[in-house]
């Protein structure tokens, strides 16, 4: 028998699957004239700004010296409350043996945890690294990719795939949701709308590395559920070039959106929003024109997100993900992502809890 919070398969996750409504075309085109009063986005989306901002996903580079620098214009503006840093190119045990160092990327701004990369596809490790342990001089958080090069993982038990090799990416997640207060998933590639075996795939691992078993001392207790941040997935891939009318009528926008409330039902699933994998054009000719077409194409994937996930589960981060090759400016993305939630007509402490609640009470359960 199933333990009483063990996580629904993915069959009854499909049929309890939320239907997710529409944005209406008027949530992209404000009227001309005359209906102010009626039209439900404030006039301005510099009315609603975050109290604080917690970035979930700060990028930090190594330069030829071995210097760590980091981009925290979008922080040094009085509001800063801390960030999780994702550091390029260096190894765990050099980011943690000079925490000095990464400390002065970011200056006087908390570091809530650094992201360390583990692999799906490898053996599980058989210690856990100092690192995790409580007296680490850096806070860290476990952080994987799932990719199409990630083997299979058998949706019952009794398959008849080698399950010495399917369950690798179970064991690994099982000891990563054991060992980290928080695991971050980059899930690559368009599986959110495309893919539907890699989709399912993806579910029938974290329906079993999620399953919480009873601990041996105590049958009828269960361990705290470990918090999973999956980024790459708000916003998902896209055509950015394609127009909003389009999109919301696409069969692609349909799958997203019904795979979006699918995954809201593992309760200790959150979701990053990160600058998408297309390129930002951060200046020159026709900018206005371009971040109003990028806004109403982000608003479009945050309506079912909130719909699904609601507020108290989205954390803004200001990179892309490990696995993008995307470049944007933080400070761009930063108001980007404000204002495409402020001209959904969010309020003050909804605003507060993506750009800074959501993050501290997450990743800041590590430190």
């Amino acid at each position: 028998m199933a333990p009483a919070n063990a996580p629904p398969p993915l069959a009854s996750v499909r049929r309890k699957c939320k239907q997710i409504p529409r944005l209406p075309l008027s949530a992209f085109s404000p009227p001309n004239t005359g209906t102010s009063d009626t039209f439900p986005l404030p006039p301005t989306p510099s009315l609603v700004v975050p109290l604080g901002v917690v970035d979930s996903h700060l990028q930090v580079t190594v330069d030829s010296e071995g210097v760590y620098k980091a981009d925290i214009s979008h922080l040094d503006q009085g509001k800063e409350k801390g960030a999780v840093l994702a550091v390029k190119g260096q190894s765990a045990d050099v980011i943690f043996s000079s925490p000095e160092a990464l400390q002065s990327s970011v200056n006087h701004v908390r570091i809530l945890s650094v992201l360390v990369p583990f692999a799906l596809e490898d053996s599980t490790p058989s210690d856990v690294p100092s690192y995790l342990s409580g007296s680490a001089t850096l806070p860290a958080t476990l952080a994987t990719t799932y990719s199409a090069a990630t083997p299979v993982v058998a949706e019952v038990e009794d398959d008849t795939k080698d399950q010495a090799q399917v369950e690798v990416p179970v064991k690994n997640l099982k000891w990563a949701l054991q060992n980290s207060k928080v695991v971050d998933i980059d899930v690559e590639g368009g599986i959110m709308a495309t893919d539907s075996s890699l989709y399912d795939n993806f579910v029938n691992l974290l329906t079993k590395a999620t399953k919480l078993d009873h601990p041996a001392d105590d049958p009828t207790a269960t361990r705290k559920r470990t918090p999973i941040v999956l980024s790459n997935i708000l916003p998902p891939p896209v055509d950015p070039t394609m127009l909003v009318v389009t999109m919301m009528n696409h069969p692609t926008y349909t799958t997203y959106r019904q795979r979006v409330a699918l995954l809201s039902l593992f309760e200790n699933v959150h979701v990053k929003l990160l600058p998408p994998t297309w390129t930002l054009i951060d200046s020159g000719e026709g900018q206005d024109k371009r971040e109003k077409e990028w806004k109403d194409i982000l608003k479009l994937f945050i309506a079912p997100v909130l719909e699904a996930f609601g507020f108290e589960r989205i954390i803004f981060g200001s990179s892309p993900t490990t696995s993008s090759d995307a470049s944007a400016q933080p400070t761009n993305w930063y108001r980007l992502a404000r204002e495409s939630f402020c001209e959904l007509a969010v309020e003050q402490n909804e605003i507060n809890k993506v750009f800074m609640d959501n993050a501290e009470r997450v990743y800041g359960a590590t430190s």
